[in-house]
């Protein structure tokens, strides 16, 4: 350790050149490794349609199943458990269950025709939210808080609910044009997608809903979305977002830098119109494709220090 007596400009300057020549270790991010995929069983009718997918802390997969409108529950290795159908509320509205989130220790929230309905774990209705006071709500998060956040893009906005159900405002107007996707971090920012033609893009909203960042703009590149839709934070806080209309997941840093994106699946095959993410605690990602009516599971995104030259490092960032 330099004394007191030896800082001086000479002395740091020998320091900092002896640093530079050593290689620096950085923190390196790669795509999640495909693991297994199942088929969402069918119906009399021959057709199924996963939409949202949803990880709960036993382990099990909640899948919204479109076409059938009926909620379905798998172990995390894909053997159906349970399922139970979602009615409309309001009756005349098509019932069509989309969004799916999870408040622990035991509610599931289904965004169906032009409500949230709050089931129990088995599939028992307990409550009916928000019938007639939205649009057409499509993803449904819960806040650490433990309320609700659904996205309307019929209104342009996000609709606030306490858990039991009382409207608290609307969030994001005059930011968000058609929000999708949303999810919330663990200090209650806000991530949503908006597949607006002239966006697409994720928003990075504050807890009351004011505008942090905006990522992306339509496109096939890096960080270029056609149809961002579903989101999650999986537990070393990357940003999952599923890039449906490019058939891909894009992952995002939670300050919005670009890590990669991926369209493989297993056996050569490709994802199809991947419409939805989740991951569970070991950061597993369960991906919904509605095109191949199958779940798709990838292992957690693998995360190493590489040994860079500093000389590599002044290329890149000068």
């Amino acid at each position: 350790m330099l004394s007191p007596a030896s800082r001086t400009p000479c002395a740091w300057l020998l320091v900092v050149a002896c640093i530079a020549t050593q290689p620096a270790l950085v923190r390196a991010q790669a795509t999640p490794p495909y693991l297994l995929e199942w088929q969402i069983p069918q119906l009399s009718g021959g057709v199924n349609s996963p939409y949202c997918v949803a990880t709960s802390a036993d382990g099990n997969i909640y899948v919204t199943d479109q076409t059938n409108h009926r909620v379905i529950v798998f172990s995390s290795f894909g053997a159906p458990l349970n399922a139970w159908d979602v009615p409309a509320i309001p009756a005349e509205f098509v019932p069509s269950p989309i969004g799916i989130a999870i408040s622990e220790p035991a509610t599931v929230y289904v965004v169906a025709g032009q409500s949230v309905n709050a089931y129990t774990k088995t599939g028992t209705l307990n409550l009916v939210i928000g019938a007639g006071q939205m649009g057409k709500p499509r993803g449904v998060a819960v806040t650490p808080e433990g309320n609700l956040l659904v996205t309307d893009p019929e209104r342009g906005s996000i609709h606030k609910f306490g858990a039991d159900g009382t409207y608290l405002g609307a969030l994001g107007v005059g930011i968000v044009k058609e929000p999708i996707g949303i999810t919330v971090d663990q200090d209650g920012t806000i991530y949503v997608s908006d597949e607006n033609p002239g966006l697409d893009c994720v928003f990075q909203l504050t807890p009351s809903g004011s505008l942090l960042a905006k990522w992306g703009e339509p496109g096939g590149g890096p960080q270029q979305f056609n149809g961002p839709a579903g989101l999650c934070i999986d537990p070393s806080h990357n940003l999952f977002v599923t890039d449906h209309s490019n058939s891909r997941i894009q992952m995002l840093s939670l300050s919005g830098t670009f890590l990669g994106a991926w369209s493989y699946a297993g056996s050569g095959q490709t994802l199809g119109v991947p419409l939805d993410v989740a991951a569970d605690k070991f950061g597993q990602l369960y991906v919904s494709d509605s095109a191949g009516g199958r779940i798709i599971v990838y292992g957690a995104a693998p995360v190493f220090t590489a040994r860079v030259s500093w000389a590599a490092l002044k290329a890149k960032f000068h």
